[in-house]
């Protein structure tokens, strides 16, 4: 069970932790999207996943800003496109 739980925690290692706060307070000051790639450990083994966090406002008239935040899991798209570059630049 996962609610609750520290993303860093859960899913990052310190390094990876650090580098996604310093993304994060980057991205609370600016309010620009961005995208990063991670490694999660799911019950299928490693699995990369892009996660694009972006602000958006209330369409309800009142001043509030949220955040959303959404995961897509990549690896088959990554291994795909290194078959690909591989493939290219065989004889």
């Amino acid at each position: 069970d996962v609610i609750g739980q520290s993303v860093f925690k859960l899913f990052m290692s310190r390094r990876e932790a650090a580098a996604s706060r310093r993304n994060n307070r980057v991205f609370f000051r600016s309010g620009n999207a961005y995208e990063v790639e991670l490694w999660i450990p799911t019950c299928k083994g490693q699995r990369l996943f892009l996660f694009r966090n972006k602000y958006v406002h209330s369409g309800s008239g009142k001043n509030e800003i949220f955040l959303i935040c959404s995961g897509t899991d990549i690896t088959e798209e990554r291994r795909a496109q290194e078959r690909l570059r591989i493939l290219a630049n065989t004889d």
